[in-house]
């Protein structure tokens, strides 16, 4: 009696219920992240959703990482698998502290929306998938964008091709001499001192790969002595574009030549750190942190590649003292400044170092304007000219007096800016005289979104907090000559600076589209941490076959037996759980599920089935199952009635035998479709354990016989 006695009371207390997933390959853990829909009033394209990684919520991300550089040994996807595109902001290894942007190919404002972060410290750094701001896969994410700023100093660039630091000559360091050696070093200080011959020359070179397309940064500290004339201090050729750029020392000035040149005055005797950075036929010149000079052409010639630096030029005294000499090429974005996100880099420049100053933000860091005479510079790459746009930004300060957020007006009749003080919050129109004004309670030292859409006679906007607080029209062209002038964030210029901004500012997105009060909501939730949840993490299943059960862009309707041939079992065991996707409208009957094995070409035979019955379209279905598989075997189905999702693309094809259920089958011809990129939604997951749990041990096996099931269940 005992014999039988506990195989019934398996069969009494059985329970057994496992969620299947898919899973991206090469990580070993995940969070989910759920996009609230109740905060999304429309399907919006391209979105950009901002994810706060900290020990509250996805600690487990930092105990798995060991470091801030392991940021981008991760991964977001749908969960479908799509790979998605993200920028890292902020990660902290130390304080828990993580925020990323990734891209959202669309939201949908009726049923919540899963993505997943896939990390693993043993994976390898995933540069096309996560990035840092102002790279190129950053860019991908803000590709409706015009500029975005997220406000933080930029890191130290570290990824330097070559750093010589003039404790030798060069020519003991890596570097070729050009000329005559008329070089010392101290230890400390390299001179180049041709003052004996004007004639005579001294420079050293190393040939890079040098291609100003992608990017080239320089960064020198020295300066000049007595009896300096004039010297090509830097000189840099492109063999891949046959052009030259040359960086010119005198006295008095620097100066960078292409086709022509453009200069700045400054006491060069003085040690200063130079750094340039070439990108395309644009050069800019930082001195001491602070842009001075951007130069827009190139010389033209037969040129092999190479960089140099000392005395290039043979015709004047040089005396150069270099306390260093550091170089990268292929640098894609641009390190100096207030980052651009996007591909435009339009890279902001502070006033100096500290002017604004570094402070905490809404979402990582922001920069505190001090009101006195903080300000930084976009350039001109901004201009709004007679075209949409919206302004968005996170702004903290008091209303006490009017104060600039950002614009181009000189406070006189040309440009515009959009401002903020006791009067209310306004987008202003110089040429026009007029402007968009919204009056609303205020709290002093909060942070608020503020966003402006200007869009002439299709209605201007303004929203505080994602909340719509005045649309109107505004008929007035703005003046297309102020596209000439530099946009700033806080301040408007005029014979002095007027209207500073007292605050702290983060997050400054502009776009050359009128983004809609549904963005808008959106972006507010985004931004405050209230539109996603955070789930627990997550390890794969033992087992996966078959295929994600999304909805798809075609379907299939007929009443075959369809075996799956994406994703063969990748183990062997039980199917735990089988997800299937109908159609909407479509719903399935007698549902069938079976796991097959190859018996010859296109011949199979089928393993273990399950009768499912009735599957309601319109969303991902889940049901426990319990199914044998083994390693390389196939999923497949048979219904009577509806249609199951498909995809177009993305997959392998299936088999098929027309309209009969074949399941169960014994070595059964089937025909190979010739849609070999088809793919069905239709997948399950498992274990690898073959047996019944009883208190918490697995028995595998009963009187020598292996157990995998009880009943046919």
């Amino acid at each position: 009696m005992k014999k039988y006695l506990l195989p019934l009371i398996l069969i009494l207390c059985l329970a057994f219920t496992l969620t299947g997933f898919c899973w991206v390959a090469g990580y070993d853990q995940r969070i989910k992240l759920t996009v609230d829909h109740t905060k999304v009033d429309d399907t919006l394209t391209n979105f950009p959703v901002t994810a706060f990684f900290t020990d509250a919520q996805a600690e487990e991300i930092f105990a798995e990482f060991d470091a801030d550089e392991d940021f981008d040994r991760g991964q977001f996807a749908l969960s479908d698998d799509t790979l998605l595109k993200a920028e890292k902001e902020l990660f902290d290894d130390s304080e828990s502290l993580g925020v990323y942007h990734y891209k959202a190919p669309s939201t949908d404002p009726d049923t919540d929306t899963d993505i997943y972060f896939y990390y693993d410290n043993d994976a390898g750094h995933n540069t096309d998938y996560i990035g840092l701001p102002g790279s190129d896969t950053a860019a991908e994410v803000w590709v409706d964008y015009v500029a975005v700023y997220h406000m933080n100093d930029p890191p130290a660039f570290t990824d330097w091709t070559e750093q010589y630091e003039a404790t030798v000559e060069p020519d003991s360091d890596g570097w070729t001499l050009g000329g005559d050696d008329y070089a010392t070093s101290d230890g400390d200080i390299l001179t180049i001192d041709t003052q004996v011959d004007a004639l005579k020359f001294c420079y050293y070179y190393q040939t890079p790969d040098v291609d100003f397309d992608t990017g080239v940064y320089v960064k020198i500290n020295c300066a000049t002595g007595v009896n300096h004339q004039i010297a090509d201090a830097l000189t840099i050729k492109d063999g891949t574009q046959d052009e030259k750029i040359i960086f010119r020392l005198t006295p008095a000035q620097v100066s960078v030549g292409g086709a022509t040149a453009t200069n700045y005055t400054i006491d060069t005797t003085d040690y200063h750190t130079y750094e340039i950075y070439i990108k395309g036929t644009t050069t800019k010149v930082y001195i001491d942190g602070i842009l001075r000079i951007t130069h827009t052409n190139v010389t033209s010639g037969t040129y092999d590649d190479q960089i140099a630096f000392g005395d290039y030029s043979a015709t004047y005294k040089a005396v150069i003292n270099f306390d260093y000499f550091y170089y990268a090429i292929d640098v894609a974005h641009n390190p100096c400044g207030i980052i651009d996100s996007t591909s435009n880099a339009n890279n902001g420049t502070k006033k100096g170092v500290g002017e604004p100053v570094e402070a905490a933000g809404q979402v990582g860091q922001g920069q505190d304007f001090d009101g006195a005479d903080d300000t930084i510079d976009c350039g001109a790459g901004l201009a709004i000219g007679t075209g949409v746009r919206t302004f968005t930004a996170i702004v903290s300060t008091s209303l006490d007096d009017w104060q600039t957020i950002i614009g181009n007006r000189n406070y006189a009749t040309d440009g515009y800016c959009i401002q903020l003080g006791s009067g209310g919050i306004q987008f202003y129109n110089a040429k026009a005289g007029t402007g968009v004004y919204i009056t609303d309670d205020y709290t002093d030292g909060a942070n608020y979104l503020l966003t402006v859409v200007r869009n002439g006679t299709a209605g201007n906007a303004i929203y505080i907090n994602g909340v719509s607080k005045e649309l109107g029209t505004n008929t007035e062209n703005l003046d297309d000559a102020a596209d000439s002038l530099n946009t700033r964030m806080g301040v408007q210029l005029g014979a002095t600076d007027r209207r500073l901004l007292d605050g702290i500012l983060d997050e400054v997105q502009i776009s050359d589209t009128a983004r809609s009060a549904a963005w808008d909501k959106a972006t507010y939730n985004s931004l405050w941490d209230t539109l996603l949840t955070y789930g627990s993490e997550e390890t794969p299943a033992d087992i996966d076959i078959g295929s994600a059960a999304t909805a798809s862009d075609t379907n299939y309707p007929f009443v075959d037996t369809v075996i799956v041939k994406d994703n063969p079992a990748n183990d062997s065991g039980r199917i735990t759980s089988i997800e299937v996707y109908a159609q909407s409208g479509e719903d399935m009957s007698d549902f069938e599920v079976a796991t097959f094995y190859s018996t010859g070409t296109n011949q199979f035979s089928t393993r273990d089935n399950v009768y499912i019955g009735t599957v309601i379209g319109g969303a991902k279905r889940t049901f426990s199952v319990n199914l044998n598989v083994e390693a390389g075997d196939y999923i497949g189905f048979y219904k009577s009635a509806g249609w199951i999702e498909m995809n177009s693309d993305g997959g392998a094809g299936y088999w098929y035998y027309i309209d009969e259920d074949r399941i169960p089958c014994t070595e059964l011809d089937f025909t190979l479709t010739g849609y070999t990129t088809r793919r069905i939604s239709l997948y399950g997951t498992g274990t690898t354990e073959v047996g019944i749990k009883w208190n918490g041990v697995t028995i595998t096996k009963w009187n020598g016989i292996t157990i995998t099931k009880i009943n046919g269940k």
